[in-house]
Formats: structure tokens, C-alpha cells, sequence
């Protein structure tokens, strides 16, 4: 397989930074990043609906120009605070084997849509004896099920990061607004897959023989059928019609927002911490996940992070643990 286009960066609690390449943890952080964005934060940001209560309810009873006056101030002070960074904790559940994918909507779309392109198919054998459609139908939906059920392609996303993993941070990097992180070793917590080497793709899965027989097997098949529709000319629209249903299965598919465990990646939430500062964030992470803070603060503030003086005391003492000496902090 490929490696991956996305851009996202997988960092420990050293503050090691990897350039993810897989395509399963791209998924998962694209995804993820979707739900975030559609929930809004519940000690930061009030609705919409909220805000316009507050903001009519304190101009109410005004007029004139002072009523103009107190009504502008008034919408200020209840204006939602800015969300500088959220950062999501989950844990792995260890319940669920790691690496085996649940079963989802997508998956049940895609059994619906061949049963209803195998029905269609079925029609012009029962109406006129013409039974080619069917044959082609059935035949190419075999052939792109075997082809996905080849072993080779769980073995290369899944097979050799089985072994646990530690604590590490995903996120897109300085200016990403959203961090997921993912307790190991180092927080008590086992199972679940090794990102850090799935991230990278360091080990490697060979290409067994079975799988480069069984791919040019099942190409000389689809070469097959792509000549036989291609001699086809009654009730050609029938396989029209299931090559358009096919198709937007497919963009369906690929645009869905899947789950962690619909990706084979079996997490459950934590904990979430949100503030209108990114100091503060990792301040609150630190406090409750030591290492994980200070791991964080090269990726947001490449330049050094700039604290009060009242949080300096703290950055002081985390540093001066033995983890994070290298982080640049600045009191204000």
C-alpha cells in the first residue's frame, strides 16, 4: 500500500515527532477532527441560541442612545471566548481486538447496494431470458470482493503493530486547533496498537507469492469481463443503472466519517481539556498527564512558549523532573 498524503504528526511524551505515512491513523485524526469541529465546546462556547438570548435580554427595556450604547458593550462581554486548543483524551479498550475493524452504517450500505444491483440485474432474466447482466453483475461484484479480502492488505495496516503501544499525540501540528491523545504504557494503560511504528511504517510486510498470483489472477478475470460487456448490446442500461448506484456507493463511502472503531483502532474519551489559551491547555494536560504538556510545546510553540509568572513555577518544576529540558519557556 501507498503511503499516506495526509500531514499529520504523531509525538511521545519525549517529544520525538513522526510524520504519520499510515493511512488508518490519517483517517482517524480526518475524522475525528470532523467531530470536534461539529461539537461545540461546553465551557467555552456558547450556541447560537444562547448568544442571542443573552445579547437581547441585556438590551431589553434600552432606548435612545444610551440604550445603543449599553447594548453594544453588553453583546461584547457575552460574545463566546475564541477556542485555542482542544486537546481530547482517549483510553483503549481492551475489550474489542485491536486491529479487526466493527461493523458499521457504511458496511450495511455497501451489503444493501449489491443485493440491489444483483435484484436489478435479475430483472432482464426474468422479463426476456437475458440472463448476461446477471452473470456480469454477480461476477464482477466476486472479483472486487476478493480482491479487497486479500490477507495481504490487513497484514500491512494492522498485522505487526499488535504489541501495544506508549502515550502519544495526534495532531496536524502549529495552528491546529485539535489534539488527540492516546494513553499507553506510560499512563497505565495496555493493548491497543503501536502508532508510533504503525505511524512510520518501519516493519515492513513482504509480498508473498500467494498475493502476487492471486492479483494478476483476478486483473486477467476483470480484463475478461470488461470484453464481455463490452460485446453486450441488449439491456445495456441495466448495467447502467447498476454502475451509477455502484459509483455513488462508492463516493458515499469515502466521504463517510467513520468511527475509531469502524478504523480498527478501539478508543474510548476521557477526557477533554479546551481553554482560549494554549499555554493553558497544556498547563491542565500537563497537570494531569505528566510529560505529555511538555512534549507538546515544540510542535505549538516552535519559538519558545511565553507563560505568567504565576505558571512559571510550574513549568519550572515539570521541567526539573528529568523529562522536557529542552523545552524553551518565556515568563511574560
Amino acid at each position: 500500500m501507498p503511503a499516506s498524503e495526509g500531514s499529520a504528526l504523531l509525538i511521545n511524551c519525549e517529544g520525538h515527532q513522526r510524520t504519520n505515512s499510515s493511512w488508518v491513523i490519517d483517517r482517524l485524526l480526518h475524522d475525528f477532527e470532523h467531530h470536534a469541529e461539529s461539537q461545540a465546546p461546553e465551557l467555552l462556547t456558547l450556541s447560537i441560541k444562547e448568544y442571542s438570548k443573552q445579547s437581547n435580554a441585556s438590551s431589553k427595556g434600552r432606548t435612545g442612545a444610551l440604550s445603543s450604547k449599553v447594548r453594544t458593550t453588553d453583546v461584547e462581554s457575552t460574545r463566546p471566548p475564541r477556542e485555542a486548543l482542544r486537546i481530547t483524551v482517549f483510553k483503549i479498550d481492551t475489550q474489542k481486538e485491536a486491529g479487526k475493524p466493527t461493523f458499521d452504517w457504511v458496511y450495511g450500505v455497501g451489503v444493501l447496494v449489491i443485493l440491489v444491483q444483483i435484484a436489478i440485474a435479475a430483472i432482464p432474466w426474468a422479463l426476456s431470458a437475458n440472463y448476461f447482466p446477471f452473470i456480469i453483475t454477480t461476477g464482477g461484484t466476486v472479483l472486487v470482493l476478493l480482491t479487497s479480502m486479500l490477507p495481504q492488505w490487513g497484514k500491512e495496516k494492522y498485522s505487526h503493530y499488535k504489541t501495544g503501544g506508549w502515550t502519544v499525540s495526534l495532531t496536524r501540528g502549529n495552528g491546529s486547533r485539535h489534539v488527540m491523545l492516546i494513553l499507553g504504557k506510560e499512563h497505565h494503560q495496555s493493548g491497543g496498537l503501536d502508532l508510533e511504528v504503525m505511524a512510520t511504517r518501519s516493519t515492513r510486510t513482504v509480498k508473498s507469492p500467494v498475493t502476487q498470483i492471486s492479483v494478476v489472477l483476478l486483473a486477467a478475470l476483470s480484463t475478461i469481463l470488461l470484453i464481455t460487456v463490452a460485446g453486450m448490446k441488449d439491456d445495456t442500461w441495466y448495467l447502467i443503472a447498476i454502475g451509477t448506484i455502484g459509483m455513488i456507493q462508492n463516493l458515499i463511502a469515502a466521504s463517510a466519517k467513520r468511527s475509531a472503531n469502524a478504523l480498527g483502532i478501539h478508543l474510548k474519551p476521557v477526557a477533554i481539556f479546551s481553554e482560549d489559551r494554549v499555554a493553558s491547555v497544556l498547563q491542565k494536560v500537563e497537570e494531569k498527564y505528566t510529560r505529555v504538556g511538555l512534549s507538546l510545546i515544540s510542535v505549538f510553540f516552535p519559538g519558545g512558549m511565553r507563560v505568567k509568572a504565576e505558571e512559571m513555577k510550574f513549568w519550572d518544576h515539570a521541567r526539573s523532573t528529568g523529562e522536557g529540558r529542552d523545552a524553551i519557556i518565556y515568563q511574560e
